[in-house]
């Protein structure tokens, strides 16, 4: 699910690490990251695997994504190599 929000929701939203706390993923697209099913890496690219089957591409590296869902523990890094 793709959510459009202004930069000060998700500051407010990122604050309060809520249940519906959204996390900018790359270029203006922002997740809830229950809705982050599995993310891989392509070089300087992730696709982002979703629950409802969808995946989205961004050109954000893997790392970059991983700090962002630091804080959201149900979210483990498998394997870095």
């Amino acid at each position: 699910m793709e959510t459009l929000t202004s930069s000060n929701q998700v500051l407010n939203a990122q604050q309060n690490l809520g249940p519906f706390t959204h996390v900018h993923v790359g270029s203006r697209t922002h997740l809830l990251p229950a809705d982050i099913m599995y993310i891989h890496a392509d070089i300087n690219y992730s696709i982002i695997h979703l629950v409802n089957g969808r995946k989205l591409y961004v050109a954000t590296t893997l790392g970059k994504i991983e700090k962002r869902l630091f804080d959201f523990k149900h979210l483990v890094r498998v394997h870095k190599s």
